[in-house]
């Protein structure tokens, strides 16, 4: 986990994990390269999981699990940037992936700003 996921902690990750104390990154309880592992842990116990949401949104539509949103963590946050080159035409789809993208932050900064819900 990032030092930035890691700083959502303040410092004490509790039964979560443990802070490396020279890299200030979070170095989970419980690490596996296997997503349906994770999720079946939190599933089955009062875990918490960090997952992309496209990859939870079966089991929360069947109620399995509950997504915590960044209004319940609004401070664990990721920025995004692209880079490509300047003088190679971007093809359509590249240009969509990007405004989709920008459009989910936009959408996300506003549910934290309060201003949507």
């Amino acid at each position: 986990m990032s030092k930035r996921q890691a700083d959502h902690f303040g410092g004490n990750a509790g039964k979560f994990g443990d802070i490396d104390p020279q890299s200030g990154i979070l170095v989970p309880a419980i690490e596996t390269a296997s997503v349906a592992v994770i999720n079946q842990i939190v599933i089955d116990t009062d875990a918490i999981g960090l997952a992309p949401e496209p990859l939870l949104e079966n089991m929360i539509a069947q109620g399995k699990i509950v997504a915590l949103g960044r209004i319940h963590t609004p401070s664990l946050t990721v920025s995004v940037g692209f880079v490509y080159l300047r003088d190679r035409p971007l093809a359509s789809v590249i240009k969509t992936f990007i405004k989709t993208v920008c459009a989910v932050e936009d959408e996300n900064y506003a549910v934290l700003e309060g201003t949507q819900v």
